[in-house]
């Protein structure tokens, strides 16, 4: 989708649209942007660019909330939609995703008039304009749906040359799973974009990255992505986290706080049917020093306990009582195992110890001060 949270505030205030639109952190509060309109783009504004330097760069642009359970709710409409097409669906996100329809088309003509159908039924029925990406495999569906933003639809011929010549040009890190850390390193071997890549060839890599790396790498810089649309859900983790308006530490307010953070992360794990196997913590501090820590649950938990056990545990351990900007807590997820898993009352995680009761003690004294 294009600039999918702050496209929804536009279809739903008239006075939003065709103007800057900002949704994220109030200017005035610490914290960053989630996304901005193309209007707002415009002046130089991205996303995770921190809301005052987002409101210098485009002092006219309207600020809204996050709206997190309209984003939701129109997520559901859109993959309702994308279902009624196939269901060979994949989430990537909560508005974007892979349909495989290699079953409903015999030709590129056929491909791209699916295409137009699915863009006008997402506009007629949601009100919102999609980019779309028609390719062989998911790499390039989804680098071609970039291509041509906002409402584009991009079609790449399975030519393999075809394909080399379009992913020529692109920057190396527009490929998966090249990240920033990747990329300076083969900055540093005058790699930069694709057609470095192309040019030097597989063996000349393998000093770099090792055999494996070298050889994914050259696949990706030709276009060959093996990965089939999967049909189970593309979520590994979910997170929450809260900047503080100013910088905190009084431990009451910072435990408040991640308590609301667990909460609402323990909610997410139960409503999307997932056992949560890992709960990671995350500190910032004023000085913008940041760590993360983390405790493996065995066996995996749907249940809110262990996870804010966990998630206190991990807070009394590694905070220093210095102030912090932010916390976040997070838990990798799993689907589970048909007829493995039976859940118990308090599903423990961790040995039970007198320290874990006082502290299950103290987190339901918080909880009912908190209702």
């Amino acid at each position: 989708m294009d600039a999918f949270y702050a496209s929804v505030e536009q279809r739903d205030s008239v006075h939003l649209r065709g103007e800057p639109v900002i949704v994220g952190a109030p200017p005035d509060k610490r914290g960053v942007v989630c996304t901005a309109s193309y209007e707002a783009r415009e002046f130089g504004v991205h996303s995770a660019m921190p809301s005052r330097t987002a409101h210098r760069l485009c002092p006219h642009a309207h600020f809204m909330p996050v709206r997190m359970q309209q984003y939701r709710d129109v997520s559901h409409q859109l993959f309702g939609v994308f279902r009624a097409v196939t269901s060979h669906v994949e989430g990537l996100s909560v508005d974007e995703a892979f349909l495989d329809v290699t079953d409903q088309v015999s030709s590129a003509e056929e491909a791209i008039t699916l295409a137009e159908s699915l863009k006008a039924q997402i506009w007629h029925e949601i009100g919102l304009t999609a980019s779309i990406g028609i390719a062989p495999n998911k790499l390039l569906a989804k680098l071609a749906s970039d291509l041509q933003k906002p409402n584009g639809l991009t079609f790449v011929p399975r030519e393999p040359a075809a394909i080399s010549a379009m992913l020529a040009p692109l920057s190396l890190q527009r490929l998966w799973g090249i990240g920033p850390k990747s990329a300076v390193r083969l900055e540093r071997c005058g790699l930069r974009k694709v057609a470095d890549v192309q040019r030097c060839g597989a063996e000349a890599l393998t000093g770099l990255l090792g055999q494996e790396g070298a050889e994914r790498l050259f696949a990706l810089s030709h276009g060959i992505d093996q990965r089939p649309v999967s049909q189970a859900s593309a979520v590994k983790s979910i997170s929450n986290e809260n900047t503080f308006g100013e910088d905190c530490g009084d431990l009451a307010t910072i435990e408040a706080c991640l308590l609301g953070l667990a909460v609402h992360v323990a909610e997410r794990v139960k409503d999307r049917s997932y056992l949560a196997t890992t709960v990671v913590l995350k500190l910032r501090w004023a000085d913008f020093r940041t760590i993360t820590r983390q405790i493996t649950l065995s066996p995996g938990t749907d249940h809110e306990r262990p996870i804010l056990r966990a998630a206190f545990r991990l807070l009394r351990t590694h905070w220093d009582q210095a102030a912090l900007r932010l916390i976040g807590i997070g838990v990798t997820v799993v689907p589970p195992a048909t007829g493995e898993y039976q859940p118990e009352l308090f599903d423990l995680t961790l040995p039970l110890s007198s320290e874990d009761a006082a502290l299950d003690v103290e987190i339901v004294g918080m909880r009912q001060g908190r209702e």
